[in-house]
């Protein structure tokens, strides 16, 4: 896209084909580094708790038992446990609440990095996760 508007710090902010009526906008030639938006990720699907503890269990982080069981009753595993021991309050109350209740998980959800943090997982550790328990 030949135009590009910027804003007070110079950021680039919209990208155009054409010229736009009441828009300050600056060409730039094809080839040039802000001549286009820079690409989004399509954002990670969520997954069933299914899927969820399934792949904790394929990955043996939980046991195959505890797996069926979080599915079943609801149960925490005890590695999931353990990551919230140390959490107070409403925070605590929450992510059991989540863990334990929870029919979906979701990718963005914050406790799905202080989850994968607590692992050591980076971010496209977790995506990954969440794309092989999707296949599932």
């Amino acid at each position: 896209m030949p135009y590009i508007e910027r804003d007070e710090s110079g950021a680039v902010v919209g990208w155009y084909a054409a010229p736009q009526e009441g828009r300050e906008l600056e060409f730039v030639p094809p080839g040039h580094p802000d001549d286009a938006p820079p690409s989004v990720a399509a954002p990670v699907p969520d997954i069933s708790d299914r899927q969820f503890f399934q792949e904790l269990a394929r990955r043996g982080i939980i046991t195959s038992d505890e797996a069926l069981a979080a599915v079943k009753t609801g149960d925490i595993p005890a590695a999931l446990a353990s990551l919230i021991e140390g959490m107070k309050g409403d925070a605590r109350f929450a992510a059991e609440m989540l863990l334990s209740g929870a029919t979906t998980f979701q990718r963005n959800h914050p406790l799905t990095d202080a989850i994968g943090a607590a692992w050591g997982m980076t971010s496209a550790d977790i995506d990954a996760f969440f794309a092989a328990a999707r296949a599932l």
